[in-house]
């Protein structure tokens, strides 16, 4: 397994996102962001997993969900705790790593 620091965009995640993290859990790999910014005045937890996942590529993980954005929400135990993904394919963990959470995150906008 490839380290977080080798990872295509790393360099450029730990500029905006100093906190960010690697964790990994069983055969998953996530970044963690403590205090991502999601709207101004609006900071929240989120994992963002770099390997596949129920289906997915990558998927987004969020401590509450936002009903009136995304589809499919489902629920996993990560890290301790509950955390919340809605349905969202074709986001390839090939990309740089801020293509991926940018292309998770607007879903949320």
């Amino acid at each position: 397994m490839t380290t977080m620091q080798s990872l295509h965009g790393w360099e450029e995640l730990q500029k905006i996102y100093s906190s960010a993290q690697e964790v990994v859990e069983g055969e998953h790999r996530y970044v963690y962001i403590p205090e991502f910014c999601l709207r101004p005045n609006e900071r929240m937890e989120i994992l963002l997993c770099l390997t596949q996942d129920g289906g997915y590529p990558t998927r987004l993980y969020v401590k509450k969900q936002f009903p009136d954005k995304g589809q499919n929400w489902s629920q996993k135990y990560i890290r301790g705790e509950n955390w919340h993904t809605f349905s969202y394919g074709g986001v390839n963990n090939t990309l740089p790593l801020m293509d991926i959470l940018t292309n998770h995150v607007r879903v949320l906008l």
